[in-house]
């Protein structure tokens, strides 16, 4: 499960990062996801997960809005995780 915000040890001393994705806690099977945004490309958001079958997964999105990439990317998680018809094709 991912933490919202969890601490790290890098050579000399402990940081503790912010994790700017709201929606972090609410996509089943999430691995790590990394947010952007540019005034150029919108809002972006990748997220890697696991479906119903236990298949790792990426759904990105790019060109949203600010707020609207985390949940195109809720609706896109969903509806694969939710889907037993995900064509093999698609998954490699």
């Amino acid at each position: 499960s991912a933490e919202l915000s969890p601490t790290f040890r890098s050579f000399d001393s402990e940081h503790e990062t912010q994790n700017t994705n709201p929606v972090v806690n609410q996509i089943p099977g999430i691995i790590d996801s990394k947010t952007g945004f540019t005034n150029i490309s919108g809002g972006n958001l990748a997220v890697a997960f696991k479906d119903a079958k236990g298949r790792n997964l990426v759904a990105v999105v790019v060109g949203s809005t600010f707020d609207a990439r985390f949940t195109d990317v809720q609706t896109i998680s969903g509806s694969i995780t939710n889907s037993e018809a995900l064509p093999e094709n698609l998954v490699k």
